[in-house]
């Protein structure tokens, strides 16, 4: 049965992985290169439907293209993985103008785990509250680095009020400790968008959706069902926030070739809102993402980073060059260079 399909979002697929981009199909009947538009929008979705029964989904298989030169029908395979796992990633944004205000960095980050170890890594964070503020339940407050490293905000706040800047300093610390000593089994991503900042509302979007896409293949390279958590864009004492534009983003994704090609038959959740602060790894995402964003404006001002990004270990840092083009490297340390050459 086919799904109706809302109105287009603003924020359409643009970016392919290398391995897919000049993808193509040969025809069957008289081996002509049938060329195959990873991006084209479809009338249909390309997402595994849920079956009738309740039990199990039904899962696109292929797509059969038309040889321009002879007419034979060309079918193209969609590839799949057997799903073994699932990863749980949790994820939170930050952003700073430069100097002029004329530009704004968008940051993104997801950071999680395999479900079968993710509790270590929760654990690893409460311990580390607890050893901060051992007179207050872990689950009573939150490290939040904007709250943390304000005056004005940090003088209001129930824990931060109270603190040193050598306590603000062992906390930062010790959040770059817990992330470190994780290794391998923590799973850390993070987006950079810079824009003018009339843009910055679609830059926004636009990063959160390249994210969100390379997760999914990522993760599923590696046979896991990714699911995804966002720390919610307003405060709210739901569980679950709907973010309308978030929605139709991944739903739009859902109508184009590509989506097969990252999800590989594994069944995809809809990125979740959640209240803000409510899982420890929200916590480290929130990290993540300051860290970066307050990298971006340190540089803007010629000035040193006060916080390196060095210091959370290898990130799977992505980004936009001035040509547009998303890139990505797995790597200690912020990719500048890569990003925008060797000037500000």
């Amino acid at each position: 049965m086919r799904r109706p399909r809302a109105a287009p979002s603003e924020i359409p697929l643009r970016h392919v992985p290398e391995r897919l981009a000049n993808l193509n199909a040969t025809c069957p009947r008289c081996a002509a290169t049938v060329p195959f538009d990873l991006l084209e929008v479809l009338p249909e979705p390309k997402a595994p439907v849920k079956a009738r029964s309740g039990e199990g989904h039904w899962v696109p298989q292929s797509r059969v293209l038309t040889c321009a030169r002879c007419s034979a029908d060309v079918t193209v395979e969609y590839p799949r993985v057997q799903l073994q796992t699932r990863c749980e990633l949790y994820g939170d944004d930050a952003w700073r103008d430069d100097p002029q205000g004329a530009r704004r960095v968008q940051t993104y980050a997801l950071v999680g785990a395999d479900h079968k170890v993710i509790g270590d890594v929760n654990e690893a964070v409460r311990s580390l509250k607890k050893e901060l503020a051992p007179d207050r339940s872990p689950d009573e407050w939150s490290l939040h680095m904007k709250v943390l490293r304000s005056g004005q905000h940090r003088k209001k706040h129930p824990v931060f009020a109270s603190w040193t800047r050598d306590k603000e300093t062992e906390a930062i610390q010790g959040i770059a400790k817990v992330m470190r000593n994780a290794g391998r089994r923590l799973f850390v991503y993070c987006i950079s968008r810079v824009a003018a900042r009339s843009a910055a509302p679609v830059a926004k979007r636009e990063a959160y959706l390249a994210l969100v896409m390379y997760v999914i293949d990522d993760v599923t390279e590696g046979a896991a069902q990714p699911v995804l958590c966002f720390d919610s864009e307003r405060q709210s004492t739901l569980e679950r926030v709907v973010h309308e534009w978030a929605s139709n983003v991944f739903r739009d994704t859902q109508y184009c070739d590509l989506f097969p090609f990252l999800s590989k038959g594994i069944v995809i959740p809809e990125p979740q809102f959640v209240k803000p602060a409510s899982h420890p790894c929200l916590e480290l995402a929130d990290f993540v993402a300051y860290i970066v964003a307050r990298y971006h404006l340190e540089r803007w001002q010629g000035r040193p980073p006060t916080l390196d990004p060095s210091m959370m270990g290898r990130v799977t840092y992505l980004g936009f060059q001035r040509s547009g083009t998303l890139v990505y490297s797995i790597q200690e340390g912020f990719p500048w260079e890569l990003l925008y050459g060797t000037g500000t």
